[in-house]
Order: C-alpha cells, then sequence, then structure tokens
C-alpha cells in the first residue's frame, strides 16, 4: 500500500470511526462519573442523618431531648458531608463535560498538528546541520 492510501484511510478513520467512539468515550466517562458520585442518591438523602446514626432517647422528657440533639447533629453533619460530595462531584463533571468538549473541539484539526509538527521538526534539523 502506497503513503497516499494509508494517509487516506488513516483520515477515513479518524474523522469516522475513531470521532464516534472518542464521543461514545466521553459519555462513559460522564455516565461514570455521574454514578461515582451518586447525585441522585445523594439528593434523595440530603437531609438524612449522617450513616442513619440517631438516638431514639432513653425514655422521658430528657431522652425525647437527648434524642433529637444527637439526631439534629447528625443530620446537620450529614447534610454537610453530602454537600462538600455534591460541589466536588459537581466540579469533576463540569472539568469533564468541558474538558470533552475542548478534546473534541480540537480532534478535527489534530492531523493537521501532526503534519505541521513533522514540517516544523524537519526544519528544525536541516536547519542545524
Amino acid at each position: 500500500m502506497n503513503a497516499l492510501g494509508i494517509i487516506a484511510h488513516y483520515l477515513h478513520w479518524h474523522y469516522t470511526k475513531a470521532f464516534a467512539e472518542v464521543f461514545g468515550l466521553w459519555l462513559n466517562i460522564l455516565w461514570f462519573i455521574k454514578e461515582f458520585f451518586s447525585f441522585s442518591l445523594l439528593i434523595k438523602t440530603f437531609f438524612s442523618p449522617w450513616k442513619r446514626l440517631k438516638d431514639t432517647g432513653s425514655g422521658g422528657v430528657g431522652g425525647f431531648f437527648e434524642g433529637l440533639i444527637i439526631t439534629t447533629i447528625m443530620r446537620i453533619i450529614g447534610i454537610g458531608m453530602r454537600t462538600v460530595v455534591l460541589v466536588f462531584g459537581a466540579i469533576v463533571m463540569t472539568t469533564a463535560f468541558f474538558g470533552g468538549i475542548i478534546f473534541l473541539g480540537f480532534w478535527p484539526i489534530l492531523p493537521l498538528l501532526v503534519f505541521v509538527s513533522a514540517v516544523f521538526g524537519m526544519w528544525a534539523i536541516i536547519k542545524n546541520i
């Protein structure tokens, strides 16, 4: 196979099959981040006590308020922890989303960058001889 045939096959692959596969990989990464951080579960259980720790108290008025205070503290800790995880997950998701858009935006010009890099590399070699 001649060099032009190889280049033609590469360009056909680059702009058809490879582009679709890279797009699919990007969607898989976004899906993984969504599942890893469990956004829907964290939102559903946002006001739940941390690690489901709560106290029903030992009985009587004092026991009731003891249980209320402990359960309230565990809910506040749960809200804080879930907020931290949601914010960090949102940062990771946003970074992956825009990083994918930027990468897919550069994908069409990558073969040109390879060619330009080769030309400048050869020029630098010839210039230093």
